[in-house]
């Protein structure tokens, strides 16, 4: 006859199991979202990126980074004008307040691209090694990983660099959202935001 007891462990060592198989389906999640981020980013398919970006990033960006540039859009300096129109990348005037989270982050990176083009070719020059997840909250999760270089040393100075570069470790936010994982952008949008309202002058 089961006691209560034995009731009360049994339902202990169900929720103890139940847990575990939660965390290792969280797990799996996570280093698949993961790495196909990592493997559109070094595609330079910013709008395959976008997909594994947290909604509410997503979202800030147009209700945060988007107003910035439809205000500087109004300004009547040429310099001004020239870093709009790389933003909005001939997207027409009447079409850009209209403009989606995930149409947004793909401007960002495409005016990237423009500027820093050896930041995002460094995608494809590395690939992130998972050293630990950290499922820090129901919702909140930190991945730990190192990146290892696919090319080689030109020389001892290089190798150095590298070899130190592949060393350090890096860390990355990632939230959950209706039972799915995304990443979180290294930098808030409402940060992103305040540099170009300083750099535009507004």
């Amino acid at each position: 006859m089961l006691t209560v007891k034995n009731l009360l462990c049994a339902s202990l060592l169900w929720l103890v199991a139940l847990s575990a198989a939660a965390d290792e389906l969280d797990e799996i999640d996570i280093r698949a979202n993961f790495a196909n981020f990592w493997s559109a980013m070094a595609k330079q398919d910013y709008k395959g990126a976008a997909v594994f970006v947290h909604p509410l990033d997503l979202a800030a960006l147009r209700t945060q980074l988007l107003p910035v540039f439809l205000k500087a859009g109004e300004l009547p300096s040429e310099g001004v004008q020239a870093a709009v129109d790389m933003f909005f990348q001939g997207t027409p005037k009447e079409r850009r307040a209209q403009l989606s989270g995930p149409e947004i982050y793909v401007l960002l990176f495409k005016m990237l691209e423009e500027v820093e083009p050896d930041i995002l070719e460094m995608f494809d020059a590395i690939s992130p090694e998972i050293v630990e997840i950290k499922l820090e909250a129901p919702n909140k999760a930190n991945v730990r990983f190192k990146i290892k270089f696919q090319v080689e040393a030109e020389n001892d100075e290089q190798k150095a660099a590298i070899d130190e570069a592949e060393r350090e470790e890096e860390t990355q936010l990632l939230g959950k959202l209706n039972g799915r994982w995304y990443l979180r952008m290294d930098e808030s949008p409402g940060e992103t935001a305040a540099e170009f309202r300083q750099q535009l002058g507004l």
